[in-house]
């Protein structure tokens, strides 16, 4: 089966960096059979960066079979992606929903109403989740959705569990890397990021540009310049567009050497 959706854009989808520090007072837990998806309706804008998958899914949804966005899709493929999304299929518009509705929690004006939304994206996926099989590829993308909401209300040690046990279970997953490392590295954990990065590298999983470049932050904050960058110059060769991260990685490297040079041991 071919692996749906995993593209760089998947991981792009960035924690809600900035955000992190609020003590919620109450659970979000969630309850698989209170999502509200079928009431669901994305912008113009949402639409167009929905993806292939999550477009073909809402025009047979209960909320978008009569939706204007019908005529923009092909039947054709439509039962292509119901082919390779597989068991999870059937409730894909609510880890859809979830997506877009993580993107607009970054826009509310209150903390109460951001932490609202984002308890909906762990329920909308959980929703999902619970009817589909983890054994498919696209399962991780919903560990990795959760992953970055729970990062967003600072819960990090459930956002470091949702992205270990989508590691765990599509070891060749790239954006759960990615994640988990962002996150340790903003708990000061460089060595736990590191190594999760590396485990990537090892692993040959998707992205790998941008595990090469998380190392080349890595590396320059724990102050091998050397080792940083060679692995910004790794993440350019395959396409990740950092020269600014480069340029200054040099700059550390030759001063670096011109110190060594003029207090020889």
């Amino acid at each position: 089966m071919s692996k749906p959706d995993q593209t760089r854009k998947t991981y792009r989808l960035a924690p809600l960096s900035g955000l992190c520090g609020i003590v919620l007072a109450l659970s979000l837990g969630s309850v698989p059979g209170t999502a509200s998806a079928l009431s669901f309706t994305p912008t113009d804008t949402e639409w167009a960066t929905w993806g292939e998958m999550c477009r073909t899914r809402y025009v047979v949804s209960g909320a978008g079979r009569g939706s204007r966005f019908v005529s923009q899709v092909a039947p054709s493929d439509i039962q292509l992606w119901q082919n390779r999304i597989g068991d999870s299929w059937h409730s894909l518009h609510h880890f859809c929903a979830a997506k877009v509705l993580f993107v607009r929690a970054k826009s509310l004006p209150t903390e109460r109403q951001r932490d609202r939304l984002l308890g909906r994206v762990i329920s909308e996926t959980d929703y999902t989740k619970a009817r589909s099989n983890p054994a498919e590829s696209v399962y991780a993308q919903f560990l990795v959705l959760q992953a970055q909401a729970h990062d967003a209300l600072c819960s990090l040690d459930k956002s470091i569990a949702a992205t270990t046990e989508a590691r765990a279970l599509h070891p060749d997953y790239g954006p759960a890397y990615s994640l988990e490392a962002i996150v340790r590295r903003r708990a000061n954990d460089l060595d736990g990021a590191e190594k999760i990065l590396l485990r990537a590298v090892e692993q040959e999983t998707n992205a790998l540009s941008e595990v090469h470049y998380l190392l080349a932050i890595v590396y320059r904050d724990k102050k091998q310049y050397q080792v940083a960058l060679d692995h910004a110059v790794k993440a350019e060769e395959l396409g990740y567009p950092l020269t600014r991260l480069k340029y200054s990685l040099q700059r550390k490297v030759g001063a670096q050497n011109t110190t060594a040079s003029n207090n020889p041991e």
